[in-house]
């Protein structure tokens, strides 16, 4: 079996992914563009549709420790928190989202030009191997979250109320790159019937085109007809670094339940680009949408 394959299910297995299809909703435009690029690109989260992406771990993370900490700390906390501040304004990041509903209503009206666009399923086991070794995360999006239990309140709060002679400047940004990495995994309960996954960025725009010359920072035209920075990870390069075909990454195409695009024309449109695989792969929409 494929090296990269192996390593994929491995770390599947490790941390109890679903090897299930996951769904990305979006206009036939956007998969037009991951077709005939090759590329996946990953929007940045303050444009995404939660107001409150990003912060809302972060803002929960503080509200708790402003109420725990002693008074003589709160000051600490503020500083550290207005340097997280700074980097969420000037330092974005970026996410790739799926979901685990397939053939969903609301996703369709929601994420897929009001149920005109397409569904691609991605098989998860090929693209975590194409992630690999590559300043990304692949995770489970979780709804609401009590901060006291997390990890990253105990190590700050510790941190805040120890009184080291030099304060460690390294320490800290540490546990802010941790903040901010786990941050993008985390939103209000209000969205969970999304039942979402992400690919996210661990490093800023700054920084992650210095690491792999398979994933940079671009500008792209979007679907709303706006130039939007993204990330952009080269999927035919590394499927020909990981000797995988470029086709097995996907499970299915579905066509939108309101859409106008013949199934037939479109298998044609893939056949003509050279992939006949994934062309045997589209399918209609069943959803009963109006």
């Amino acid at each position: 079996m494929n090296k990269a394959i192996n390593v994929a299910t491995s770390f599947m297995k490790k941390y109890n992914i679903p090897s299930a299809t996951l769904y990305h909703y979006c206009p036939l435009s956007t998969l037009l563009s991951i077709i005939e690029s090759m590329e996946l690109w990953l929007g940045r989260t303050a444009y995404m549709n939660d107001t409150q992406e990003v912060y809302y771990f972060i803002n929960n993370l503080n509200s708790c420790l402003q109420k725990t900490l002693p008074k003589n700390k709160l000051q600490r906390c503020n500083t550290i928190f207005k340097e997280v501040d700074r980097q969420i304004l000037e330092e974005s990041r970026y996410a790739f989202c799926l979901s685990e509903l397939y053939d969903d209503a609301a996703q369709w009206e929601r994420y897929s030009d009001n149920a005109c666009g397409v569904s691609l399923g991605f098989n998860p086991t090929v693209l975590i191997a194409l992630i690999h070794n590559i300043p990304l995360t692949f995770t489970q999006v979780v709804y609401g979250y009590d901060p006291m239990n997390h990890d990253v309140y105990k190590v700050l709060k510790e941190y805040i109320e120890n009184d080291p002679f030099i304060d460690d400047f390294r320490k800290v940004d540490g546990i802010i790159s941790n903040m901010l990495a786990c941050a993008i995994k985390y939103k209000h309960a209000s969205f969970s019937s999304e039942q979402e996954w992400r690919v996210g960025t661990l490093l800023s725009d700054n920084n992650s085109s210095q690491f792999c010359p398979d994933f940079r920072q671009d500008f792209k035209l979007m679907s709303n007809g706006s130039v939007r920075s993204v990330v952009v990870l080269d999927l035919k390069r590394r499927c020909s670094r990981f000797d995988i075909a470029f086709d097995d990454l996907f499970d299915n195409i579905i066509i939108g339940p309101r859409s106008k695009q013949s199934v037939g024309e479109f298998q044609g449109y893939l056949k003509k680009l050279g992939h006949d695989k994934l062309a045997e792969k589209v399918y209609k929409s069943t959803c009963p949408l109006r």
